[in-house]
């Protein structure tokens, strides 16, 4: 996976020791829109969340530009940026046949290598699951 300079300021949190380590025997993903990691960190917020990331790590997204719920997911599982990756909005013109597409949901359309790509190339033993992604249909994970 790529990884890219953002002009945006730096994250309010510092990274986690744990996430420079290669690959994680175990590997959760989850997209929590509109929630922000500084809430995690409040005793009362979420704390069945915050106990989870404690023993783990958190990245709090960069959102790339455009910042789209589509765009948004392509990145967070390539690490690439929408040019790269070829996600550019939540809906494009299939030149083909004409029409708008939006919200589609295969993995085909998002380029580069994903996450879970990575770890079986890495780890071909490892289990892959993609649930409720924008792009898990298709995917090549053990269960999408």
């Amino acid at each position: 996976m790529s990884q890219h300079a953002s002009p945006l300021p730096p994250s309010p949190l510092p990274p986690s020791p744990k996430a420079a380590s290669p690959l994680p025997k175990r590997l959760l993903v989850l997209n929590l829109a509109a929630l922000s990691p500084w809430e995690l960190q409040e005793a009362e917020g979420c704390p069945n969340l915050s106990a989870l990331a404690a023993r783990g790590s958190l990245s709090p997204l960069r959102a790339p530009a455009p910042a789209l719920t589509c765009t948004s997911h392509a990145t967070m599982v390539t690490g690439a940026l929408p040019h790269e990756h070829g996600v550019v909005g939540n809906g494009w013109l299939d030149r083909v046949y004409g029409r708008v597409m939006s919200w589609q949901r295969s993995d085909q359309v998002v380029g580069g290598e994903k996450i879970w790509e990575a770890l079986k190339a890495q780890q071909p033993e490892a289990s892959c699951v993609s649930l409720f992604w924008r792009f898990c249909t298709h995917a090549r994970c053990d269960l999408t």
